[in-house]
């Protein structure tokens, strides 16, 4: 008895499945599209995404990333506040350790942006399907490293300057 209790329920949902199916979904859409086709109550499309820039998701990826190389560079920073208190002391001008601080965080950067790049350009053919233009697309490359390099000299340039402001007299007593 359960058995059948269940068929029936199952051939139930599929016959309204495709009344469903057959009455919300875009004209163009009812054949063999209708794996990729999506249902929504307000708008029904073909696409499996909705195209445009994802402007709150690169917000949210520069915002992690200024975050965690401050963080990073700042822990860097304390942690050598006496090796910059020496530097300082033996003649070094704030703007050489400003650079320097600066130097070491575009330098991880830029090891960590040319593996990002080698291993995307090698998968490059796997992405296409899941992204919006060419992955293959030099001006996509550039566009990203400028700006992965500008965010890490804003996310590095306060723990610098914060070094670069040592004072080597207090550092050495301590």
């Amino acid at each position: 008895m359960a058995v059948l209790l269940l068929e029936t329920d199952v051939s139930r949902r599929l016959s309204r499945l495709r009344s469903v199916r057959s009455s919300h979904i875009a004209p163009m859409c009812r054949s063999s599209t209708f794996a990729r086709c999506r249902i929504t109550t307000a708008n029904t499309d073909c696409s499996s995404r909705d195209k445009g820039p994802d402007i709150y998701g690169l917000a949210l990826w520069v915002w992690f990333l200024s975050l965690g190389l401050y963080g990073v560079i700042a822990y860097s920073v304390e942690q050598r506040t006496h090796e910059i208190g020496v530097r300082m002391a033996v003649g070094a001008s704030d703007r050489q350790v400003l650079r320097m601080i600066l130097l070491q965080g575009l330098r991880s950067s830029g090891v960590a942006a040319a593996i990002g790049i080698s291993v995307a350009l090698a998968l490059s053919g796997m992405i296409q399907g899941f992204v919006y233009v060419n992955a293959r697309d030099p001006a996509i490359y550039i566009a990203v490293l400028l700006l992965m390099l500008t965010v890490t000299g804003a996310a590095c340039y306060i723990p610098a300057r914060r070094a670069s402001m040592v004072d080597p007299n207090i550092t050495l007593r301590s």
